[in-house]
């Protein structure tokens, strides 16, 4: 089995998690076969012009860039592929844009501080956080696996007023998603990021063992 990778050598702790697969890192002319996993990293906001906004807060050019314009193709053959696929934290906020959902451009209280996730099954695990964009998967296909607890932004910059509506709330908090399983193109959306932390660490065991649950 390989983990193939968008040509970022972040592996780690992904390879100490797998140590029986093969990483390989890809570009969009290499070959990539159905018997392994795709993994997109974190990195800069992805082009709003991917799930079909104007630029009201993301950090990005005019045009698409050359990371989107690979990573868009790589994460397409995978899912012509049947090819199960990891996004972390921009390759997450990509996966929402590929099953048809959205981003929130700005958000406040994740731009570097570890801070608490609850998950579905009831855990309340620490995770990594460095990101201002935020998943929007409310009108896709879509499972929430976790989420922040609490909620800790006091700003969502890019959607309407009925889009903010829409958001379920907790404890009279809209929820902020954190890992989101989106089924119709195989893809765990983590906004945090495991290769910061131990293999060993709580989220990454959880992580795996989520991996394990949807990758069968």
């Amino acid at each position: 089995m390989k983990l193939y990778s968008a040509y970022y050598g972040e592996w780690e702790p992904f390879a100490s998690m797998y140590p029986d697969y093969e990483k390989v890192e890809v570009n969009l002319e290499d070959e990539i076969d159905d018997k392994g996993i795709l993994i997109i990293w974190g990195g800069a906001d992805i082009h709003p012009s991917l799930y079909d906004r104007p630029n009201y807060a993301s950090h990005v050019g005019e045009i698409i860039g050359h990371r989107d314009r690979i990573e868009v193709g790589l994460m397409a053959r995978a899912i012509e592929l049947g090819l199960p696929i990891i996004g972390v934290c921009r390759g997450a906020q990509l996966a929402c844009a590929a099953a048809g959902g959205i981003l929130i451009q700005d958000v406040s209280g994740h731009a570097g501080q570890p801070h608490y996730i609850e998950t579905k099954d009831g855990k309340k695990l620490m995770t990594s956080s460095l990101h201002h964009q935020m998943m929007y998967p409310w009108s896709v296909s879509h499972e929430l696996l976790a989420w922040s607890s609490p909620s800790r932004s006091k700003r969502y910059v890019g959607i309407t007023e009925e889009e903010g509506e829409k958001i379920p709330k907790l404890n009279d908090l809209p929820i902020e998603p954190e890992i989101v399983w989106f089924p119709g193109i195989k893809c765990l959306a983590i906004q945090g990021h495991p290769e910061f932390l131990h293999k060993d660490h709580e989220f990454n065991v959880y992580v795996k063992d989520l991996c394990g649950n949807y990758f069968k």
